[in-house]
């Protein structure tokens, strides 16, 4: 991996409020890398119409829709990279924000569609971003005409997750969508958990599917670009492994409340699970180079069962019985 000029990518970069898949906000300097040699190649801009943006957003929610599919995924959000004619990027994607209302389970509450942001910002809002190049022979400029088509007919936002309903989409579904529109094969449905606890949670926010499309199952070719809130790219992979490790232990008698708490009218991480996520990436701010995966998933695991008690569950200040 290479080093960039983040002053030329991401000029103007400030702070941002995201929801696409939970609501958040944060303010922090980006580091990026470039994983592709070619990117970039004689100052040319790495970024392409097509290309497809995987993201994981700080916060609870994150992590909670993180466990909804039955196989792990490192994301949850994803988007596409649509050039304007001066071939400045943007990122469209389909996410939604909380309007409050009467309504009584979360979905009713949620009002959102395409959203069109400039890279520098989309990055800005997220804790680590991957920029993937499409399937190979996609034509860029249909996906960009199905993008641009759905923003104008103005689908909105779909909360409960229904890849067979086209009349709303949800984020995976809009750039699955889009992708098909430039040739792109359409990626098999994922099933999703059948944990009775997290069953519960999503039925509440509207999804009662048995299955839907994660963002990480997107089918993608060689990943061009990545940034993070993190000096280098192994704290990054550190608190995605730590994700892993959290799923891993979400086994089907635990409950969602081992993991988040009532804040008020929100939800937040146990303490327990915040401070093992935040340590994760600590363990590798000094890395020059991205450590093994065997090594990452022995140090990730030692330190939850430092924090969260042995494998197999939470620590008991974390449980709720």
């Amino acid at each position: 991996m290479t080093r960039v000029d983040r002053r030329r990518l991401l000029a103007g970069l400030s702070g941002a409020a995201l929801f696409g898949c939970g609501p958040s906000a944060v303010e922090y300097s980006v580091h990026s890398v470039f994983d592709d040699p070619a990117a970039g190649a004689g100052g040319a801009s790495p970024f392409r119409t097509g290309q497809i943006v995987l993201s994981e957003a700080p916060g609870p929610y994150g992590i909670l829709f993180s466990f909804a599919p039955e196989h792990f995924f490192r994301f949850t959000h994803s988007a596409l990279v649509v050039t304007d004619p001066d071939g400045q990027p943007f990122v469209y994607d389909m996410s939604a924000e909380f309007k409050p209302t009467l309504a009584r389970e979360p979905s009713g509450s949620l009002v959102g569609g395409v959203r069109r942001t400039p890279l520098a910002d989309y990055v800005g809002m997220h804790l680590y971003v991957e920029v993937f190049e499409p399937p190979t022979n996609v034509d860029r400029a249909r996906v960009a005409a199905r993008v641009k088509e759905i923003m104008a007919q103005k689908i909105e936002f779909d909360a409960a997750w229904d890849y067979h309903d086209h009349s709303r989409m949800f984020c995976s579904e809009f750039v699955v969508d889009a992708l098909a529109a430039g040739g792109a094969p359409r990626p098999p449905l994922v099933p999703l958990t059948h944990n009775p606890s997290l069953r519960a949670v999503l039925t509440w926010f509207g999804v009662t599917t048995v299955e839907s499309l994660p963002a990480a199952a997107l089918p993608r070719e060689r990943r061009v670009a990545a940034f993070s809130v993190w000096p280098n790219h192994a704290c990054a992979d550190a608190y995605l492994e730590a994700k892993r490790e959290l799923y891993r232990r979400f086994t089907p008698d635990q409950n969602i409340g081992n993991l988040l708490e009532l804040d008020r009218y929100d939800v937040r991480l146990r303490p327990t699970v915040a401070e093992f996520l935040q340590r994760a990436p600590e363990l590798y701010l000094e890395a020059r180079s991205e450590p093994p995966e065997a090594e990452l998933r022995a140090r990730v695991s030692a330190l939850a069962a430092e924090v969260l008690g042995p494998a197999g569950g939470f620590s008991r200040s974390a449980r709720i019985e």
